[in-house]
């Protein structure tokens, strides 16, 4: 036997074993195929209604910002003095690379 964590929307965010469930989460006996998050439990039956997907370009684009955020400390240490660009060869080029990348990954998503 399972029990259903529920989203406000009844959305099934995860399935435990009843033994760690609470007395408000629904209980069941199987669990629908695929993604749970892709389903909701209404009256006792499981509507499918599948999450968006986010598209490619916002994948890559997050995955980009992120190289970005994780490059931030050398520029930071190089505006205040402590380091040269001579210690970290490449860094400065590459994250123009990946600054440019975005910019196209952003203008290809807002014309379509």
């Amino acid at each position: 036997m399972y029990a259903l964590n529920l989203s406000e929307d009844n959305r099934i965010l995860s399935a435990t074993f009843e033994e760690y469930a609470t007395d408000d989460m629904p209980k069941v006996e199987t669990l629908p195929d695929g993604d749970i998050s892709d389903y909701k439990y209404v009256d006792g039956v499981y509507v499918y209604e599948p999450l968006p997907k986010a598209d490619d370009n916002s994948t890559r684009i997050a995955e980009l910002k992120q190289m970005l955020a994780d490059t931030d400390y050398i520029v930071i240490k190089i505006a205040e003095g402590v380091a040269t660009w001579d210690e970290y060869p490449g860094i400065k080029e590459q994250r123009q690379v990946w600054r440019e990348e975005i910019n196209k990954l952003e203008q290809t998503s807002t014309t379509e």
